[in-house]
């Protein structure tokens, strides 16, 4: 069930695009703090559409791209293709299935807003495998959406605020890892959409939360809010990244 909804995500998905401003942001945290992927083995944990994985790969030796959804997998390695990209290779599956002694050396884990990193067993699955680094990009402290918080109260979900950076640093406390160079940073994130999109998106969150949802009500409240057949979308969060180096081998 959660391979097909993903799966529907695929298609509003961000695709790589180059030179992208928040890639480029999030990037320059972690190369700051010392990650240098130049020629090295990286995996990209539910890496959606690959808009990371496909900048690595330009430069690094080689990337695992691992996602639940193929569909997502399909698009990365269709713009690999266009991009001349061959040194990326995809695994199909949930994070916690993947068998990771099947794999090369891995010198760097990468994960950017993604569900993969939500239980402490998989965030330090990530963690351990690597040599070098981590780089976690994830929810910070709060998150608006005030579209979806009224239709999720209709729908009597609570709006939750996703596992994020605050959990994992309470993971590294629970392990004895030092705390790590982090970063807060606050987004708005705006997009006008057709109601019928506006519906769709709606529709998905309600899915990936395991509920059914009320396509009626849906449609009425949406159909409510647009005007001239538009929906402001409007989302305001804080996203955490945090750079974990791990210990020099003596």
């Amino acid at each position: 069930m959660q391979t097909q909804i993903w799966d529907k995500k695929a298609q509003s998905f961000p695709r790589f695009t180059k030179n992208n401003e928040e890639v480029l942001e999030i990037l320059h945290f972690f190369q700051k703090n010392g990650m240098d992927f130049f020629h090295k083995t990286l995996i990209d944990i539910g890496c959606g559409n690959g808009r990371f994985a496909l900048h690595f790969a330009e430069k690094a030796k080689h990337i695992y791209a691992t996602d639940l959804s193929q569909m997502m997998l399909n698009h990365l390695l269709a713009d690999a293709k266009e991009l001349g990209l061959n040194n990326i290779t995809i695994l199909a599956n949930a994070w916690q299935q993947i068998k990771t002694t099947d794999l090369a050396p891995i010198q760097i884990s990468f994960a950017c807003m993604t569900p993969a990193m939500n239980t402490k067993e998989a965030f330090l699955k990530a963690y351990h495998l690597c040599t070098e680094c981590m780089c976690y990009v994830g929810f910070g402290r709060f998150r608006k959406n005030p579209l979806l918080e009224k239709i999720f109260a209709l729908h009597k979900i609570d709006f939750e605020l996703p596992t994020g950076l605050p959990q994992v640093l309470q993971w590294l406390q629970e392990e004895d890892i030092n705390t790590p160079p982090i970063i807060y940073k606050q987004q708005v994130l705006e997009r006008e959409l057709e109601p019928t999109q506006a519906i769709k998106d709606i529709q998905w969150h309600i899915q990936i939360h395991n509920q059914c949802p009320d396509n009626a009500l849906i449609q009425d409240y949406v159909n409510h809010l647009a005007k001239k057949g538009k929906i402001l979308y409007t989302q305001e969060r804080e996203i955490g990244l945090a750079y974990l180096q791990k210990p020099k081998m003596l």
